[in-house]
């Protein structure tokens, strides 16, 4: 059950999760990586023809990078472990 306490608390995560994006999507901004190995700065600079993302649309392309990213490593840590339970003898190969 969520409560207003953790509601709250929720809504504080994002809220300082966004200020830790824009920071860095300004330092970024004024410092740009490599484009061919650097995302941010990648989805900053747009496309070819020159259509950049809005602060909005860059903002929630970096939450479900993250998400997306974390998502998969978690999945493949819990499936990689389960294997082991079910195969032991392949973990000392």
């Amino acid at each position: 059950m969520v409560t207003p306490a953790r509601a709250d608390a929720g809504n504080r995560a994002v809220t300082e999760m966004l200020a830790y994006l824009r920071t860095l999507v300004a330092n970024r901004t004024v410092h740009p990586g490599n484009p061919d190995t650097d995302v941010l700065t990648r989805l900053i600079q747009g496309d070819e023809a020159g259509e950049r993302l809005t602060e909005t649309e860059l903002l929630h392309q970096c939450i479900f990078l993250l998400n997306a990213g974390h998502e998969t490593t978690t999945n493949l840590i819990g499936n990689a472990l389960f294997a082991l339970t079910e195969w032991p003898a392949e973990g000392k190969r």
